[in-house]
């Protein structure tokens, strides 16, 4: 059943309930992803360097978007995890599925786990 709402981009609540809510999701998104996309941003620094200024200007964006610093993301396993899960809310926020049992699987255990895993329990995703 998972694998089927996934592939609909609906969750099994919606597809139990008779399909009623189907396709309320933008996009499926996981914890892999959202992983790949903060490491991306740290790829980039390396490719093009810290101090060109399309870097520069994405990490200054983040950081005052963010009201925080990405770039310790870069080096620090615990505020990286952080991260994963502010994107992974992000994309929440947009309307995007995030299966909570890729969460539990995919994200160490800890605060940020718990914060995702209540947000998309209180956002009604189960």
């Amino acid at each position: 059943m998972p694998e089927l709402a996934c592939a609909l981009r609906c969750s099994v609540d919606a597809l139990l309930s008779g399909g009623t809510g189907c396709g309320g999701f933008r996009r499926h998104v996981t914890v892999a992803q959202m992983r790949e996309a903060l490491s991306a941003l740290g790829r980039i620094g390396e490719l093009l360097g810290r101090d060109h200024f399309v870097y520069d200007c994405i990490i200054r964006a983040l950081n005052e978007r963010m009201n925080t610093t990405i770039e310790a993301s870069f080096s620090n396993a615990h505020i990286y995890e952080a991260f994963v899960g502010e994107f992974l809310l992000g994309c929440v926020r947009a309307g995007d599925y995030v299966d909570p049992r890729d969460v539990q699987a995919h994200m160490q255990p800890g605060k940020p786990r718990d914060y995702i895993l209540n947000a998309l329990r209180e956002a009604g995703i189960r």
